[in-house]
């Protein structure tokens, strides 16, 4: 499913959580006979429609959406669900796919409307936004006072974090949907265009570029001078961080929209096939597949053992890292576009309706 047709299921889907949440839905849960106990539900909170993720920090749980007109970010206690504040951001847009984060009591995020925010993480208050040429779904990163995100227009920027003022831009062939990645003073991002890109983190000057079939959706990991990242071409592909040579492609059967988490010597990621899959990160070669129901657009958690990803199949996952047995499923009611966030005991995930799942037994 594009991203375009996602948007204008935009009333449809409302309509849909309403009705969840005016009945106070309790989401089904199931767990594997001899397993961990099953995980349950702490509280649900409404912000809306968007594929975001959630961020923590500090007790809060902050989190976007839109409710078909405009968009919001929420600041939540997370113990309890409830809202602390709400901040809309102007000018109004209803996509809000860019995820939160939050860095020195700051919360920074992008919005359809084309800018890149700086919210206050005590308050909502903003404190800068920072104009683009087109929508930002790329999710902001920040690393050593800096601000690195994509935009719609093409081009990665970085932004100082503090002030709000650009310190460079790197132009890419097309929009730029995934987040970046940053490690040992290089930026990593890709673009709808189908190339990844390496660029110097302080100065935006161009490393090398390594360019797949088809665009891409998916977001960089780094790890141990390797980066990793899907493709719409179907494949997951290892790259040379150094140099931009590729290692190996190992190929789905459908487009790789889901990001890559490593851990452990394996690369664990989703596929519009319906799949997760672990991969030896060295080697390319298949460890485990894991079938879900319906396309796997989120991407992976890995904590504890334990690999944490939504379906589109109404249902969250909790996948043994090492041997890709089902630990428990979590039905929600709607498809998870979230990709899962673990914190202290508890998983933040859903589409429309923010799950906060307590895996601590």
């Amino acid at each position: 499913m594009t991203r375009s047709a996602r948007v204008s299921m935009l009333v449809l889907v409302l309509t849909l959580i309403s009705s969840l949440a005016s009945a106070h839905a309790q989401p089904e849960s199931a767990s594997t006979p001899g397993t961990a106990t099953a995980p349950t539900q702490r509280w649900v909170f409404e912000p809306g429609v968007g594929e975001s993720s959630a961020a923590v920090a500090d007790g809060v749980v902050y989190v976007s959406g839109s409710d078909g007109v405009g968009g919001s970010v929420f600041a939540l206690d997370a113990a309890t669900g409830t809202e602390i504040w709400r901040a809309e951001l102007i000018p109004p847009n209803s996509v809000m796919d860019s995820s939160p984060v939050v860095a020195n009591s700051v919360v920074y995020i992008g919005n359809g409307s084309g800018y890149v925010h700086a919210l206050d993480a005590a308050t909502g208050e903003e404190r800068w936004a920072f104009r683009t040429g087109d929508a930002v779904l790329s999710s902001p990163i920040v690393v050593d006072g800096t601000v690195y995100s994509g935009s719609n227009d093409g081009n990665l920027y970085a932004i100082d974090a503090g002030s709000g003022a650009e310190r460079w831009r790197l132009e890419t062939g097309g929009p730029v949907w995934s987040t970046p990645a940053v490690a040992d003073g290089v930026v990593y991002i890709a673009g709808r265009d189908g190339s990844l890109y390496a660029a110097d983190a302080a100065t935006g000057t161009a490393r090398w570029q390594f360019t797949t079939r088809a665009p891409i959706e998916s977001s960089p990991a780094v790890e141990s001078g390797v980066v990793y990242v899907g493709s719409d071409d179907g494949s997951l592909y290892a790259i040379d961080a150094t140099t931009g040579s590729e290692r190996w492609a190992f190929a789905t059967g459908a487009p790789v929209r889901s990001s890559p988490a490593v851990a452990e010597g394996a690369v664990y990621v989703g596929s519009d096939d319906g799949s997760v899959y672990a991969i030896d990160a060295e080697t390319g070669m298949e460890r485990w597949a894991f079938a879900t129901g319906d396309e796997v657009a989120a991407s992976p958690a890995v904590a504890d053992g334990i690999v944490y990803i939504g379906s589109l199949d109404d249902s969250v996952y909790a996948l043994d890292a090492e041997t890709g047995e089902e630990r428990w499923r979590l039905a929600t009611g709607s498809g998870v576009f979230r990709s899962p966030v673990v914190a202290d005991g508890v998983v933040y995930t859903g589409f429309g309706i923010l799950y906060a799942i307590a895996i601590g037994g």
